[in-house]
């Protein structure tokens, strides 16, 4: 198969259905869309846990769920999936509501053809995409990588309310480098971001998966180590 295939995962009970879907992706994917068919919301979810799809086509009326709740699920297990909705229900309230909470696209059964139906799936993975990249720019420092000052704030909350309800010790640990300004006042700023970048490879190599290493910014660095035994802290 060729490297471009794109993966589509249907969730559908209706067999007509499954069938008119395979024919307009065969007609107008030209070869470059794999289905895969789950007949079931719970079918699906064990599909989703057992392989990789780039997108995902979902039916609102299925056996075991109904309406957004499936939309729900499926996010829940699979949040990085763009999800395009294909549903016999034409109602703009929920077709809103859908793309509000999550959904990338909403299509209505019986309406538009297989160029539309290629169209939306592809442009549910583009839009999914840009999506991750605001997200990313959002919350990590583009040169290192790190966590930025704001999710540093969130996990750090988070942790503090882990370490309160299982009784965890916590530390939290602030570095910067010294004389970092001499660094890129003598050798450039090129220097000192390829010292940045070498620091804050260094620092997560010597925490644990659970830990979190942050760039507050400059020279500045701080580290979340939780789940410490108490020793530790002594």
């Amino acid at each position: 198969m060729p490297d471009s295939q794109v993966k589509v995962l249907l969730v559908e009970d209706n067999p007509p259905d499954v069938k008119l879907v395979q024919l307009m992706l065969d007609e107008h994917g030209r070869g470059k869309f794999q289905l895969a068919v789950a007949g079931s919301l719970q079918e699906a979810l064990e599909s989703l846990s057992g392989g990789e799809f780039d997108v995902l086509l979902l039916d609102l009326s299925l056996p075991d769920a109904h309406g957004l709740s499936a939309l729900t699920e499926v996010e829940t297990l699979a949040p990085d999936l763009p999800i395009v909705i294909l549903s016999g229900l034409q109602d703009e309230a929920i077709a809103l509501r859908a793309v509000n909470e999550g959904a990338q696209d909403y299509l209505v059964k019986g309406q538009g053809d297989g160029a539309l139906l290629t169209r939306a799936l592809r442009y549910a993975i583009e839009r999914k995409r840009s999506e991750q990249n605001l997200a990313y720019l959002a919350q990590y420092d583009p040169l290192t990588g790190l966590p930025n000052r704001s999710l540093f704030r969130e996990r750090l909350e988070r942790a503090i309310l882990r370490a309160k309800r299982h009784g965890h010790v916590m530390a939290l640990m602030f570095l910067d480098l010294d004389h970092f300004k001499d660094i890129n006042d003598t050798l450039g700023h090129d220097a000192g971001d390829q010292l940045l970048c070498a620091v804050a490879k260094r620092l997560q190599f010597c925490v644990r998966h659970e830990d979190t290493v942050a760039r507050l910014g400059g020279d500045e660095f701080t580290i979340i180590l939780e789940r410490l035994d108490r020793q530790d802290n002594a």
